[in-house]
């Protein structure tokens, strides 16, 4: 009889490169016992979990939009004004001896740009009522960048304010009722007689969360922890982060680096009664488009960090220092940068930048750069700032709420279990599948390419760099599973063709594509039904999903060709149409 040429087939030798492959990105090794290059998930290797909270609030407000612009200039231009009319978003204010007055009241105008009548002695600009109450609560809140948002089908203002270190302990030893209930008489007290807070929530909004989410995920995969579960979690309040294998307190570290980048500039600039400085915000990290790498000065010996702005942070650097006069007075109207609330660079514009805001031409570039001194943690400052801004600072700052750690002995007790109810799900299918043909010859094959699949599945988790979590792992199960499914199906249609004799009846070429024919409309539904899983981050349900599109891509274009062959070898039925 002669042997069966298998190494003939093209798709068997595919078959064969692709799992030594994964067999090598597997890595399996026998040193001080068993292992492998494979990730696995907090659950089986052990590692520390971590809640996040962003700080901030979503405020509801009211109040009299010409009391609070009136209140504004007065407190920033230390200048009486009084409201004159409204007409069509339209306000209009008088003052004495508006001329002289004129700069001071421009620079105190945040919100819009002020024409003014000296002879008539008023001035006017457009706003809306939601700017008023938003400048308000941007102002008692030392400058912290407010943006009206959806949640829940209403609108709020989130104030995107840090928590100070009383209301911190606060936060931690209250019911989360009754802190929103202090922070909504802290918001009322501030602003007494000017507007009124009617509620207060002590988070920020959805979309804000999942930003966050992203740009730790990103951070985390740019400082080589790729493939680290970041996922939001109670109606997107919270983020969590798992760490496996990692201890608690480094993990605390890598997630609670500094990461709120803002920018901002000197409204009014300390004097010597102690007085701080007083800043508006200007634009975030979130609108920082590139970063170069952080370099250090040959003349100076410096470090700095440039950077470009997005065109939207571009023109609004611009206009701030156009409106606050930052390019004729940059000592009084200096640049800062806030890391974490936390001053990290001020300076005055310099001639060049001022020439280029001035003409327009800078905001079609908007490279800024930041500077620090000389020393060893100016240089750590520096790549800091650089890793941040690469990965992409977040908006709001945040703080662990809940953390713990899990011990890594019952997660390797439990991966055991996994591999002997995963080879005793093969051995069971394989006398189920004897049962069915009778035919030795029929069921090792099955068996081999199903253990194989799962290999060069296991491979490809390996190569990208995916956690194996339990999710993931019930995957590699249910890919067996549909695995053996398909391949039966392709057995039937290949043994169906045959008489009692054991000659072909019908094309056996017909009924191999019929089977495929069936194996691709449930892969394709299956895989459409997988990536929103995939794409939206649900939680448990990520790993799961990609493993299982995974499985279904490798079965369709890998294993389940290469059984179809081997069978037809095997049976004899490998004509010509090879």
């Amino acid at each position: 009889m002669k042997i069966p040429s298998f190494i003939d087939n093209i798709r068997i030798i595919i078959w064969l490169i692709v799992l030594i492959g994964s067999i090598v990105a597997i890595n399996p090794s026998f040193t001080d016992g068993f292992g492998t290059d494979l990730q696995f998930g907090l659950e089986i290797e052990g590692g520390s979990w971590i809640n996040l909270e962003l700080e901030g609030n979503l405020v509801q407000a009211e109040g009299d939009s010409a009391t609070i612009f009136e209140y504004l200039i007065e407190q920033r231009s230390e200048i009486d004004v009084t409201f004159v009319g409204l007409t069509e978003e339209v306000f209009t204010f008088s003052a004495e001896d508006l001329e002289t007055n004129e700069r001071a009241i421009t620079n105190s105008i945040t919100w819009a740009t002020p024409t003014f009548d000296t002879e008539a002695g008023t001035f006017t600009f457009e706003s809306t009522d939601n700017t008023a109450l938003g400048t308000i609560l941007q102002y008692i809140n030392g400058g912290s960048k407010v943006t009206l948002v959806s949640f829940e089908d209403e609108e709020w203002f989130e104030v995107r304010r840090s928590l100070t270190s009383e209301e911190e302990t606060l936060a931690d030893e209250m019911t989360r009722q009754d802190f929103e209930s202090y922070l909504l008489d802290w918001y009322n007290e501030k602003l007494e007689g000017i507007a009124t807070v009617t509620r207060l929530l002590n988070r920020v909004s959805p979309e804000t969360t999942k930003d966050s989410r992203d740009i730790i995920s990103t951070k985390l995969n740019y400082l080589g922890l790729s493939d680290i579960p970041v996922k939001t979690i109670e109606n997107d309040r919270y983020i969590s982060v798992e760490f496996a294998g990692l201890e608690l307190g480094e993990a605390e570290s890598l997630v609670t680096e500094q990461g709120k980048f803002e920018i901002k500039i000197v409204v009014e600039a300390a004097d010597e009664t102690g007085e701080e400085n007083i800043y508006d915000y200007v634009t975030s990290g979130s609108e920082i488009k590139s970063v170069d790498h952080y370099t250090k000065g040959l003349t100076d010996l410096k470090w700095y960090v440039p950077f470009n702005l997005s065109q939207e942070g571009a023109e609004a650097f611009a206009a701030k220092c156009i409106q606050y006069d930052a390019i004729n007075y940059p000592n009084e109207h200096q640049i800062a940068m806030f890391l974490d609330d936390v001053l990290i660079f001020e300076a005055p514009i310099q001639g060049t930048l001022a020439d280029s805001i001035e003409d327009g031409s800078w905001v079609n570039d908007g490279e800024l750069l930041a500077s620090f001194g000389t020393a060893d943690e100016d240089a750590e400052r520096a790549r800091n700032l650089w890793i941040q801004m690469n990965a992409g600072a977040l908006p709001v700052k945040q703080r662990v709420v809940t953390e713990g750690y899990v011990s890594p002995t019952l997660g390797s007790l439990f991966l055991k279990e996994i591999v002997y109810a995963g080879i005793a799900a093969i051995l069971v299918v394989g006398l189920i599948v004897y049962l069915r043909y009778k035919k030795p010859k029929i069921t090792l094959p099955l068996l081999v390419t199903a253990f194989s699949e799962t290999i060069i599945v296991l491979g490809v988790a390996s190569l990208i760099g995916h956690q194996l979590d339990l999710p993931s792992i019930a995957g590699v199960l249910a890919t067996l599973g549909t695995g053996v499914d398909q391949m039966v199906i392709i057995t039937d249609e290949v043994t169906s063709g045959e008489d009692g004799g054991g000659k072909l009846r019908v094309s056996l070429t017909k009924r191999v594509s019929r089977a495929f024919a069936i194996i691709f409309a449930s892969a394709t539904t299956t895989i459409m039904a997988m990536i929103p899983l995939a794409y939206m981050q649900l939680g448990v349900l990520r790993g799961f999903a990609i493993i299982t599109i995974i499985g279904i891509l490798v079965g369709v274009f890998i294993t389940r060709p290469t059984y179809a062959k081997v069978i037809n070898i095997i049976l004899g039925q490998d004509k010509s149409s090879r």
